[in-house]
């Protein structure tokens, strides 16, 4: 064991001193390189940034010259998603996009749930004009992680036409996604893909109580309160069925006390109280969120009496 040792510390030294004798004397020489490959000190670092350099050059031989020089890596290395995806990248601006085709099949096949390839194959879809291809390999990385939310709804809204498509496609099975997107979509003032977008997610089961809030005010703040509140075919009576009645008011905090209030924030306030014998609830100010909720006796003592209880 011991002899063992002493064996296997003299070639690491061997080989350590060797690379460092390459990266200081023979860095340049191709000769030096393919000779240290054979004992596997391959210098891939350097053939891969200067792969980059060339990438973006100027010149058609240049990017000939990274192809090569990716593909050499790649002989080296058939296992890495990286450099496969450097090889597509650089196909791809080359002209030659099924060869790129090829090379993204390879990463996703050698990364199937590493988010970081996953994105750079739908990117590459996006690209070409294959958003169909895309959208499920999207719908992958918002299933696996939260950290790419934003540049895949980016995308979703700047490169694909139909929001049926990425609803159909690009979400999935997943509430934190749903509520994610349709997030997105507020602060984004999409006003009718949200409105699509809450549809499916209510539809779903997807939506609770604050969700509900957040889109009320949304559809009160772009002067569309007839779509926020029933009777009628708006797209809060028809979410109904799946959402609880609480989230008419879900921008609700009920204080206990004897004088109770439920706000919705800045566009209006209600105020909600129990007198002997009596069951008042009122909506202050004169905004349209309180003109539509003074137009609704029914639906205002039913909510009253929910809270009070």
């Amino acid at each position: 064991m011991r002899l063992l040792t002493l064996i296997l510390g003299a070639v690491l030294v061997v080989y350590a001193s060797a690379g460092i004798l390459f990266e200081t004397s023979h860095a340049d020489s191709p000769e030096a390189e393919r000779v240290l490959c054979r004992f596997l000190l391959c210098n891939n670092a350097r053939l891969v940034w200067s792969a980059r350099e060339q990438l973006t050059g100027p010149k058609d031989e240049d990017l000939e010259s990274a192809i090569g020089a990716f593909r050499t890596v790649l002989q080296r290395d058939p296992h890495d998603p990286n450099r496969w995806s450097d090889l597509g990248e650089a196909l791809l601006e080359a002209g030659r996009t099924e060869e790129a085709r090829y090379c993204y099949q390879r990463v996703e096949a050698l990364a199937p749930r590493v988010p970081p390839f996953l994105l750079r194959v739908a990117n590459f879809h996006f690209l070409i004009g294959e958003s169909r291809r895309a959208l499920p390999i999207t719908a992958r990385i918002l299933q696996l992680i939260p950290d790419y939310d934003s540049v895949i709804f980016s995308e979703y809204t700047r490169l694909v036409d139909d929001i049926e498509d990425v609803l159909r496609y690009g979400m999935p099975g997943d509430r934190r996604a749903a509520r994610a997107f349709l997030r997105y979509l507020l602060q984004a003032g999409r006003l009718d893909d949200a409105q699509r977008t809450w549809e499916w997610t209510a539809e779903h089961g997807f939506a609770d109580d604050a969700l509900a809030g957040e889109y009320a005010q949304f559809l009160i703040q772009r002067q569309h309160p007839e779509t926020a509140w029933p009777p009628g075919s708006g797209t809060w009576a028809r979410a109904l069925a799946t959402i609880s009645e609480q989230s008419i008011f879900t921008m609700a905090t009920l204080n206990r006390s004897r004088r109770r209030h439920l706000s919705t924030g800045e566009s209006c306030r209600w105020k909600v109280w129990r007198s002997p014998g009596t069951l008042s609830c009122r909506a202050r100010g004169n905004g349209r969120c309180a003109s539509a909720f003074r137009a609704q006796p029914t639906l205002r003592t039913r909510v009253c009496r929910r809270w009070l209880s």
